[in-house]
């Protein structure tokens, strides 16, 4: 059974804030943790936040070090392969939905055409009805 639906919504009651944060902060870690499990991927986080002065990080200090020791080491081409600006993500978005377009429109030309030539074999037979 899945949690009901919440508004994304400052919370102005200071204890529901630190609960729900404690909360949230427990099931990235799970999430991160089954990501790394599942998926044989180095995981981390760093997590700040107001009630304690000192960030939180997970899994362990040494473990976050390796990490931003091998993303250091990657060239910035490796490091921003995957990476795109706004307008960039617009563009592939836009030529995705165009060739999604594309697509539909070329199987509704297909299905009209079968539907065509099945009207004419039947009348050809005889047997055709008009239908608008």
């Amino acid at each position: 059974m899945g949690k009901k639906k919440m508004d994304l919504t400052y919370i102005t009651d200071g204890r529901a804030r630190e609960a729900t944060f404690n909360l949230r902060t427990e099931e990235l870690k799970q999430k991160l943790y089954e990501l790394h499990v599942l998926c044989d991927v180095d995981t981390c986080a760093v997590i700040y936040n107001q009630y304690d002065p000192n960030p939180e990080v997970w899994q362990s200090t040494s473990e976050v070090k390796s990490v931003f020791e091998k993303f250091e080491m990657l060239s910035e081409k490796e490091k921003t392969c995957r990476s795109v600006n706004h307008e960039e993500f617009l563009h592939q978005m836009i030529d995705k939905a165009r060739k999604k377009r594309q697509k539909l429109n070329d199987q509704n030309k297909e299905k009209y055409m079968r539907e065509l030539m099945y009207r004419v074999s039947q009348w050809e037979h005889g047997r055709f009805e008009f239908k608008q």
